[in-house]
């Protein structure tokens, strides 16, 4: 892909960008569960038609603060309720095509993108993402959306949005998760599933003209021009000196985004290359990071407590976590050493030494001392004592999900 070319149409090439420019996850699992091919990111066609159901409106649970895009989901008269053509086949099974399909009133048109459950609207009056229930394994995880599961990302977003426009972080932004809505019956029978409203545009709101580029996309080979050069490289050439650059726009601000979660909200992000973006400006000069998908996102109780912020979350008790729980130091490790440190920065090291001549000791040391700086003391009782860091295996975690210790922390210091 020539990056010149996402001027042109800036949400057509984030789609082609999210469907064809991506190497899949470490973990190895992204093409080998994934949706049926004509629903699929990558194997699928141009779009297709998303079905829209109208329900009994005490058969809807909804959340959110704006009720202005609720309205918008009412394009042809009523509040519409999402629902994957993967999971209406099955939903046909279970309760019987005839009492699900007469709640069908219509469609929109939408894509996927990379994961295949959450969509990207192309219909020009509903310019948002879907995240829609999944009763299946996609990746090595199945990706139901039950209530409290589907009102966290839209609890947290707020918790996280309120805190942007009171401290306005420079170079972060993310994408605001503004609306949630859950079926919870089908004539008589009781369900769960839902669906969660993302925006499209960066918060904080600075322009309509940037472009977006999936994280996964910068160090990813396109495969239909396998012969251009990656992106990350088609960004950074330009400049007189490009590890800088990476560094100073994009390294820099990646852990200022995850400091400030974990050490003023007492928050523990799962921050790898899908949750993360790339903003350009118009000039395809680096403006912002941008987080994505806020469900993943665990409460740290006992460090909300310390930080004296408000433990009342709606959602309780899903992703929440206390000290009183084993695995409380663990997950601190993994949230930081594995998602952040093998899905971003190891991924970062790899192309500065491929790319820049960058040793990836010398890559991990810079991140040490920047991490180390801006943590101000606050990591020293924050991750598992000793010199270990703790991973999944590449195994699917559909049902028990076992870390594995390793020694040596990449980047940062142990105790």
């Amino acid at each position: 892909m020539i990056i010149e070319d996402m001027r042109r149409d800036s949400k057509e090439s984030y789609i082609y960008m999210e469907r064809y420019v991506n190497k899949g996850s470490p973990s190895g699992y992204s093409f080998k569960y994934t949706t049926r091919k004509l629903y699929s990111p990558l194997n699928g066609g141009k779009g297709y038609p998303l079905p829209c159901f109208v329900f009994p409106i005490d058969d809807l649970l909804l959340y959110g603060k704006n009720p202005s895009v609720l309205e918008k989901l009412s394009i042809f008269g009523d509040v519409h309720f999402f629902i994957h053509p993967d999971v209406l086949k099955n939903l046909y099974k279970k309760y019987g095509r005839e009492k699900v399909k007469k709640h069908k009133k219509n469609s929109i048109n939408v894509s996927p993108t990379a994961n295949g459950r959450t969509v990207l609207s192309t219909e020009s009056n509903f310019p948002y993402f879907i995240k829609l229930h999944y009763d299946s394994i996609l990746g090595r995880c199945r990706r139901e959306l039950p209530y409290r599961k589907a009102i966290s990302g839209v609890e947290i977003s707020a918790i996280v949005e309120r805190h942007l426009s009171q401290n306005g972080i420079e170079q972060v932004g993310i994408l605001k998760e503004i609306n949630s809505v859950n079926l919870i019956r089908i004539e008589n029978h009781e369900v769960d599933m839902g669906f969660v409203i993302r925006e499209f545009r960066v918060y904080p709101y600075i322009s309509n003209k940037t472009l977006l580029i999936p994280f996964f996309a910068l160090f990813s080979k396109d495969r239909f021009n396998p012969k251009d050069a990656l992106l990350l490289t088609q960004i950074l050439d330009k400049y007189k000196n490009p590890l800088e650059v990476l560094f100073d726009r994009i390294v820099c601000p990646v852990l200022v985004f995850y400091t400030t979660l974990v050490f003023d909200l007492g928050l523990i992000p799962e921050i790898n290359a899908q949750n993360l973006l790339l903003e350009l400006d118009f000039n395809l000069n680096p403006l912002r990071i941008v987080f994505r998908d806020f469900q993943g996102v665990e409460k740290d109780l006992t460090l909300r407590e310390q930080l004296k912020l408000d433990n009342n979350f709606s959602s309780f008790p899903y992703k929440c976590i206390s000290s009183i729980n084993k695995e409380y130091f663990i997950r601190h490790s993994f949230s930081y050493d594995f998602k952040l440190g093998e899905y971003i920065f190891e991924e970062l090291a790899n192309f500065a030494s491929k790319h820049y001549n960058c040793e990836v000791e010398n890559f991990r040391h810079i991140i040490i001392e920047r991490f180390r700086s801006l943590a101000n003391g606050r990591e020293s009782d924050y991750f598992p004592k000793g010199n270990e860091w703790y991973a999944h295996e590449k195994i699917l975690l559909t049902d028990k999900r076992p870390y594995i210790k390793i020694p040596n922390p990449k980047y940062r210091r142990s105790k």
